[in-house]
């Protein structure tokens, strides 16, 4: 899907031969409810990685999961992962809830929805050969 971001002026998304949605990458993007990922780095109060989930405590995971525009929060290892609806304020308002809670943050990264995001949320599936 990089590659078809890169090359093509317009997308058709299609499964089991049906088309589903078409347009400007950009315009497909727009057109669902995902608008971007913030993903987390945790730290432990020593400043590693190792550990770190233990770091964030649940009551924390809920107070991000009741944020306005937050869809998903994952927490993998070291890397919590909040998946947003489209909003201006999303990282900012994911960041004060940690903040507020202790949380240790290290990286952090925010992008925007992929072409693999739009064919996820559109067909309820994985992309697939």
């Amino acid at each position: 899907m990089e590659e078809v971001e890169q090359i093509c002026d317009r997308v058709m998304i299609m499964d089991h031969g049906r088309a589903l949605a078409q347009g400007t990458c950009d315009e497909l993007k727009r057109s669902i409810k995902t608008g971007e990922r913030i993903v987390v780095e945790l730290q432990t109060a020593s400043g590693t990685r190792e550990a770190a989930a233990s770091s964030i405590d649940k009551r924390e995971l809920d107070r991000l999961r009741a944020l306005p525009h937050v869809i998903d929060v994952a927490l993998t290892d070291n890397l919590l992962a909040v998946s947003c609806e489209a909003s201006e304020h999303n990282l900012t308002d994911v960041l004060a809830a940690l903040r507020a809670g202790n949380v240790r943050m290290g990286r952090i990264t925010c992008a925007p929805p992929t072409l693999n995001d739009v064919f996820l949320e559109i067909t309820g599936r994985e992309l697939r050969d």
